[in-house]
């Protein structure tokens, strides 16, 4: 069995900063692994969410990831889409994206959104899957007549990850009294690691449910999730780097299992692959540091710590630095900006040696007024009412 991951497509995106970027170069790696799935008779393609870039996307956005499945239908390859923050929406109101690929004909076609949820697939009866597919949590989904009880959004993120960690474990506990089948998690969330609490405040206050990785690692199967655009631990990346920051490789996912009977026994088996896509745009973010910023220096940086970049933005602290002549001599590289640096003198608005902050609050007041000329006369009436407003407010 050969299952190939892809996420974070963010289609309809086309553009990296200022610089444009065509729909066919920005589709091109997700194309890769298409081909791949085709040319290798995959068994499932699973897109594990954020395929489109807006929950309102243009007509011709639509059409584009449509022509992709409709490709996978032809060629008889069942599909699963996983509904991620991009595509599914905040609240129960929201219209999803996803919703015009929910009435494809293709037989082998499903998009899942909602609840954790649980399915067996198979597109050979040889060749069945356990599937736990986990799309974007929301709180609506998990407990839209329980909000008014919560008090504060610490505690309604606590409740709907208990939530979401109970319907897993309801999962896993239906396969355990079933047929032994080879069994994964897919889907669009945040994990945290170490020895993160999962009930602390958490730093994506009203948005990201983080799971502990540890409880979807504790029932031994593999697991390829969305949303993180770097292909680290259980996250499979994006196709496309989406700002100045979501740099490195670039890759697609692919699970194979071992059919032997003694490994569908032991749910063992599972090897995982990641492919390198060819065609992804490579970004940087330059910062040139010190009085050098000279065109050869920055070509330099570019040919040994940035070889083959696409789009670049460069900072340089050198005063005497000239974007004009940056940008035409770097002619073939797109420049989504150059920002040079100057020193420039500031006068503070009230000249003091002691820090405004450690100041009594009537000291403050009083060398404020020094600083804005006033005579004794015009002082003392502000200073007595600033006085008794301190003293009012003790």
């Amino acid at each position: 069995m050969k299952i190939v991951a892809i996420a974070d497509m963010h289609i309809g995106k086309d553009r990296i900063g200022k610089a444009n970027v065509s729909p066919d170069k920005w589709d091109s790696p997700a194309w890769e692994a298409i081909d791949y799935a085709i040319d290798n008779d995959v068994d499932l393609v699973l897109f594990c969410g954020d395929e489109l870039e807006s929950r309102h996307p243009h007509p011709s956005t639509i059409k584009r990831f449509s022509v992709m499945l409709r490709e996978l239908d032809v060629a008889q390859i069942p599909w699963r889409i996983i509904g991620g923050n991009h595509t599914i929406g905040a609240g129960a109101d929201y219209t999803s994206s996803l919703t015009p690929y929910r009435y494809m004909k293709g037989s082998y076609s499903m998009v899942i959104e909602g609840i954790i949820r649980r399915e067996t697939l198979w597109r050979h009866e040889e060749l069945r899957l356990n599937l736990i597919a986990i799309p974007w949590i929301r709180p609506v989904d998990y407990h839209p007549d329980d909000l008014c009880g919560l008090d504060t959004i610490d505690e309604e993120i606590q409740y709907t990850r208990e939530q979401a960690l109970d319907r897993l474990q309801d999962a896993f506990t239906l396969i355990a009294g079933e047929r032994p089948l080879p069994t994964l998690i897919a889907g669009h969330a945040m994990v945290t690691t170490g020895n993160a609490d999962p009930t602390a405040p958490q730093t994506f206050i009203g948005k990201d449910i983080p799971l502990p990785l540890k409880d979807l690692e504790s029932y031994d199967v593999p697991v390829v999730l969305g949303h993180i655009h770097q292909a680290v631990g259980p996250y499979v990346g994006s196709t496309q780097p989406t700002d100045f920051s979501d740099t490195g490789e670039k890759s697609f996912t692919v699970l194979e299992f071992d059919n032997s009977y003694l490994r569908l026994i032991e749910n063992a088996g599972w090897k995982r692959t990641r492919i390198p896509y060819k065609s992804s745009l490579k970004v940087a973010d330059i910062r040139i540091t010190g009085e050098d910023g000279s065109v050869a220096l920055i070509s330099e940086m570019i040919q040994h710590k940035h070889p083959g970049v696409d789009i670049i933005r460069i900072t340089i602290e050198d005063e005497a630095a000239d974007p004009y002549e940056i940008r035409r001599s770097l002619d073939g590289i797109t420049i989504e900006s150059i920002a040079v640096e100057r020193e420039r003198l500031t006068v503070a608005r009230v000249d003091m040696e002691q820090p405004l902050v450690a100041m009594a609050p009537l000291h403050a007041a009083e060398i404020w007024m020094k600083q804005q000329g006033r005579t004794a006369e015009e002082a003392s009436p502000i200073y007595d009412r600033f006085k008794a407003l301190i003293e009012e407010e003790a």
